[in-house]
């Protein structure tokens, strides 16, 4: 895991809770609500309700982005930027890389798939 995206995770995690907490305390008082206004102790008559808001939403929101996700599995730009940005340098040469994107792709193929060996990557 990339050490710079380490807060971001944090902060989304802690986002996630929070929505799924008030979430959770709205569909409460809608329950409760609903109890007084028809005097019914059952929450089996409320099922749709939770279910819709806890199945079917996210369901929906998984299928409705299936495609783009499955196209992503092939993607290769990363690596090809990559082997070009190594394919620059000359036989036995040094490479200086100064951007991130560029510094993290070039990377992870000299070290990982030990592409061009030969050169010298800072």
């Amino acid at each position: 895991m990339n050490v710079f995206v380490l807060s971001s995770y944090v902060i989304v995690s802690l986002w996630i809770v929070s929505g799924v907490h008030t979430c959770s305390y709205g569909v409460d008082k809608l329950v409760k609500k609903l109890r007084k206004e028809h005097n019914s102790s059952s929450t089996f008559a409320y099922a749709p309700i939770l279910l819709a808001i806890t199945a079917i939403v996210p369901i929906y929101l998984f299928l409705s982005n299936y495609g783009t996700i499955t196209l992503l599995t092939h993607d290769q730009t990363a690596e090809n930027m990559a082997k070009n940005i190594l394919n620059t340098s000359e036989k036995n040469g040094i490479l200086l890389l100064s951007k991130d994107n560029e510094i993290f792709n070039a990377s992870y193929i000299y070290y990982a798939q030990h592409y061009r060996p030969d050169i010298a990557l800072f």
